[in-house]
């Protein structure tokens, strides 16, 4: 099959998936909370918070684009998820991992997921102008990763709130996206 053959329909792919969609916003929820109700948690809590829950979205992610159906933005999630693992791997394992590294790991994740799923909601707008619950989580996600690596000099705990606030807002994001997504998928099945 060649690329121009390729099904250009991402929306009924994602519609089937959409429970994995509300897990991983409940993920972001999760995540979020510890960051934002935990005024001061020791380093090493935040790092495997933060190493496990970009390890988890990642598997996620993964099994979103597992998916025998193949179209020509199936590389959006799984860029998504493998740098989801190799991020959360490099987080997890690594000894000498100071608190500006650790925002500067957790701003690069959110860049990388803002930008794949930025391509991936402007690819479902195509097909449907009314999702746009995935490119706004995507511009979300890519806004709070920037913030961080701008502040990112001043290490994990000043920026505890900025953390919780963006992954707030992807989480908030996500559960539209499962909305539409689901929505969608109970017109597809009529």
């Amino acid at each position: 099959m060649t690329r121009t053959e390729l099904p250009l329909r991402l929306l009924p792919r994602l519609a089937r998936r959409w429970p994995v969609f509300a897990l991983r916003a409940a993920l972001a929820l999760a995540c979020a909370a510890f960051f934002a109700l935990n005024p001061a948690p020791t380093f090493y809590s935040a790092q495997l918070v933060f190493g496990g829950y970009a390890l988890l979205d990642g598997a996620l992610s993964l099994f979103i684009e597992s998916n025998p159906d193949r179209t020509r933005y199936r590389w959006a999630l799984l860029i998504e998820g493998l740098g989801g693992f190799l991020l959360a791997f490099i987080t997890l394992v690594a000894a000498g991992l100071s608190p500006r590294g650790l925002v500067q790991f957790i701003a690069l994740w959110l860049v990388l997921r803002g930008l794949t799923e930025a391509v991936a909601g402007l690819r479902l707008r195509a097909e449907r102008p009314a999702m746009f619950g995935l490119l706004a989580a995507g511009g979300a996600a890519l806004l709070g990763g920037v913030l961080l690596f701008a502040l990112s000099n001043q290490g994990i705990l000043p920026l505890q709130p900025l953390v919780a606030l963006a992954l707030a807002a992807s989480a908030a994001l996500l559960l539209l996206t499962t909305r539409q997504l689901r929505a969608a998928a109970a017109k597809l099945e009529v």
